[in-house]
């Protein structure tokens, strides 16, 4: 029985690494397009900044970071390069840490994305059945 180790080793590594890089790539490139949609027009029908301020910066961070890890894998330079510029994002200690330390830095980081996705689930419900529904609500009278 073959490993994934041994599954993945024995296809051509520059295919894999070409194919990540440009898919990161045109993907920060879409997600960029939300972003600066999303600061340059009224989405919401009335003045939002700092609506746009609070859900851009995120996506633009994001965006960048993905351009970046297409970039560096697209050209072949090393992962670890990219864990300077996004060390806010906690991915600095991953980056160096080697055996079980970073599986279980990795089974950490995917405890918090599971969190953080589930606060942004209700956050986002709550926002749009609350805040903006009551908005909405006082423009119509």
């Amino acid at each position: 029985m073959l490993t994934v180790r041994q599954a993945v080793s024995s296809h051509n590594p520059l295919v894999l690494i070409l194919g990540f890089g440009a898919l990161f790539f045109a993907l920060g490139l879409f997600s960029l397009g939300g972003f600066v949609q999303l600061i340059w027009s009224d989405w919401a029908g009335f003045p939002a900044g700092h609506y746009s301020e609070l859900f851009g910066t995120s996506t633009g961070l994001f965006s960048l970071m993905l351009i970046m890890a297409g970039f560096y894998l697209y050209t072949g330079l090393d992962l670890r390069m990219l864990a300077w510029p996004v060390a806010f994002m906690g991915m600095l200690p991953y980056a160096y840490t080697q055996g079980s330390g970073r599986r279980t830095l990795a089974s950490l980081g995917a405890v918090v994305l599971v969190v953080m996705a589930l606060a942004a689930l209700v956050t986002g419900l709550l926002a749009f059945y609350g805040h903006i529904a009551e908005v909405v609500r006082q423009q119509a009278r």
